[in-house]
């Protein structure tokens, strides 16, 4: 469910009764991480990183707060729990199997119930549209925020398809690098398909 944020404020009206007073302060600026709640962290092959939802949200009391990441895009893949997802002073409350995807840029944070199953998937927004530069409708889709539920097939689908990119990113195969790019580029249509 979607729910607007309340309250009225338009931080570009600024009113001062006296013009000797201070101005008010500014709002504080959202953190920007690498990974959240690491201020530099380098991604696996340099563009790509992947985790259970658990593996960091759990450090954090299954809640991660807002902020943006400058070059990163995001895949949340929700098997088991609920969520909720607050960007850009909306909520949304999500219960898996769902999706979100989060572009580079998009304050974002997560409200998890405790021991929700699921994937994130971290990427290179420069290597993600690099990947895609053949197929430019694909590639806008990923510049903006995206959250759904998956059906029962669409749910087998895109478990098969993340299923296949974590072997690959663990596997010590030939090729491996390729393999990954192939693996998220299915990943990526899979999705794309669902959300069109």
């Amino acid at each position: 469910m979607d729910e607007p944020s309340r309250g009225l404020h338009n931080s570009n009206i600024m009113t001062r009764t006296n013009p000797e007073s201070p101005a008010p302060a500014a709002p504080p600026a959202l953190p920007n991480y690498a990974l959240y709640g690491e201020a530099d962290r380098r991604l696996d092959f340099g563009w790509l990183h992947c985790e259970s939802v658990a593996e960091r949200s759990g450090l954090y009391d299954w809640e991660i707060q807002p902020h943006r990441h400058d070059a990163l895009f995001q895949i949340l893949h929700i098997r088991h729990g609920q969520v909720r997802l607050t960007s850009e002073g909306r909520r949304h409350d999500l219960r898996g199997p769902c999706v979100v995807t989060v572009p580079a840029l998009v304050a974002h944070g997560f409200n998890f119930s405790a021991g929700t199953e699921g994937t994130v998937l971290t990427v290179q927004a420069q290597h993600l549209h690099h990947l895609l530069r053949g197929e430019p409708a694909l590639a806008d889709l990923w510049r903006q925020l995206h959250h759904t539920a998956l059906g029962v097939q669409a749910a087998a689908v895109v478990d098969d398809a993340m299923a296949a990119l974590l072997r690959e990113q663990a596997s010590t195969a030939r090729w491996r690098t390729l393999g990954v790019d192939l693996a998220l580029q299915r990943l990526l249509l899979v999705l794309g398909r669902h959300l069109a």
